[in-house]
């Protein structure tokens, strides 16, 4: 019954992990389009799924769904429109779009992580509720 929290775990170590990167090395990662801002929020979500660990199963799936949810809008905005949401560019008044084959490698890693996590939160709150006796009406 534990699945969820470990997952979001390995969201959040992995959100951190990048985060981190992209703190410290800036732009510098090419193609990845990683920024200071970008990795602050990203490290901003792996401090909540760290509290959603340590918080429980449920908490757990709403953190994998909610950050599922926008690690996909970022990777779909990054695959249509060359520009990340989660960047913050526009407050700065630095909105360059990427042109395509960075777009695809910059879109990448939000969508491969962002489909696992909604996946798997989705999953185990379905689980969970099946195995939650339904109210007596």
């Amino acid at each position: 019954m534990n699945e969820s929290r470990n997952v979001a775990l390995i969201v959040a170590l992995a959100l951190g992990v990048w985060g981190a990167i992209a703190v410290a090395v800036g732009a510098a990662l090419g193609p990845f389009h990683a920024n200071p801002t970008k990795g602050s929020a990203e490290l901003a979500a792996a401090a909540v799924g760290v509290v959603a660990y340590f918080a429980g199963r449920r908490i757990s799936n709403v953190y994998l769904v909610g950050v599922g949810l926008l690690l996909l809008v970022d990777a779909f905005m990054g695959l249509t429109r060359g520009v990340f949401y989660l960047d913050f560019a526009a407050l700065n008044g630095k909105v360059v779009p990427l042109v395509w084959p960075d777009r695809g490698l910059a879109s990448l890693p939000h969508l491969i992580v962002g489909a696992l996590a909604f996946y798997a939160g989705l999953a185990f709150a379905n689980r969970d509720a099946r195995a939650r006796p339904s109210p007596d009406l």
